[in-house]
Formats: C-alpha cells, sequence, structure tokens
C-alpha cells in the first residue's frame, strides 16, 4: 500500500477524536447520563475491529480472541487506559491493510474516535474545575483538546512505525 494513502486513512480515522470533542461540547449535559454505555459500546467496537481483523485468517481464532478481548476489556476497564487501548489500534490499522479491509477498519476506528472523544472529554469536563458549564472559558477548551490530543496521537505514532518497519526495513 501506498504511503500516503495509508497516512491520510490513518489521520481520517484519527478525526473521530475531534468529532467526539467536539461533539462532548455541544452536548455536555446528556453525556452524564449515556456515559457507562459509551464505556460498553467502546468496548464492542474494539472486539468487532480485533474480530475483523483476524477473521480472514481464521475464522475460529477471530471468534475466540474477540470474545476472549470483550471478557477482559469488560473486567478490567477501570485499570486499562483507553489511550493505551487506542495506540494498539494503531497495530491493528497496519494488520488490516495487510489483510485488505481497510477501509471497514477505519470507518470502525473513527467511530470508536468519536466516543473515546467523547467519554474521555467529558471526565476532564467533570472534574472540580469544570463542574459547572458556565465556568468553562475557551482556553480551557483549547487545554482539554491539547491534553487529548495528546494522549491519543499515540495511536498515529504506532500506526506509522508499523508500516515504515514492516514495510521498507523488513
Amino acid at each position: 500500500m501506498d504511503l500516503f494513502i495509508y497516512i491520510a486513512l490513518l489521520i481520517s480515522s484519527f478525526l473521530g477524536l475531534i468529532i467526539g470533542l467536539i461533539l462532548s461540547h455541544i452536548a455536555i449535559e446528556e453525556l452524564s447520563d449515556v456515559i457507562k454505555y459509551i464505556t460498553y459500546f467502546n468496548m464492542l467496537i474494539v472486539s468487532l475491529i480485533v474480530f475483523l481483523t483476524i477473521y480472514p485468517l481464521s475464522t475460529v481464532y477471530a471468534a475466540i480472541s474477540s470474545v476472549l478481548l470483550l471478557v477482559l476489556l469488560f473486567f478490567f476497564i477501570d485499570k486499562i487506559h483507553n489511550y493505551i487501548i487506542y495506540a494498539s489500534m494503531g497495530g491493528i490499522f497496519y494488520a488490516s491493510s495487510i489483510l485488505n479491509n481497510l477501509f471497514v477498519i477505519t470507518t470502525l476506528l473513527f467511530i470508536l474516535g468519536i466516543s473515546l472523544g467523547t467519554t474521555t472529554s467529558y471526565s476532564y469536563y467533570n472534574t472540580k474545575k469544570y463542574k459547572h458549564t458556565e465556568n468553562i472559558k475557551f482556553k480551557d477548551y483549547i487545554n482539554i483538546a491539547k491534553i487529548l490530543l495528546t494522549k491519543y496521537s499515540y495511536y498515529l505514532i504506532v500506526g506509522i512505525i508499523f508500516f515504515i518497519v514492516f514495510e521498507f526495513l523488513v
């Protein structure tokens, strides 16, 4: 695959985080009711991405690994940070580019980015400093966006490193 197309798809899937950040600004009051359901949705999307990545190789291994991952995420979701899960998706993004299901995985990663961006920025808004929405200034929006994009930028780094190492060096 061409490096330019790969990076364009990687960045387009990363833009879901920015859209999730914007959505959390718009609908911060409504998020308090649905935040735990979005967390469960994230677990399902991650399992679906793993399933669709492994499926071309073996259906049995894909089913077993996605169910095992779903169970592990369900029990250890408080221990595993979202940015670590999203960074590992950079490696899965490269694996899906080899197996020619990159566009489906890109779409699912975009949706995952929207939900992760929404939940992460909501957790920052829910701190004591930003408890009431009228206290949030534009400078605070920029700081939260900077923190969010810095934590989740490892997804881009891992995706680019996997491409460079396995396409050019190996």
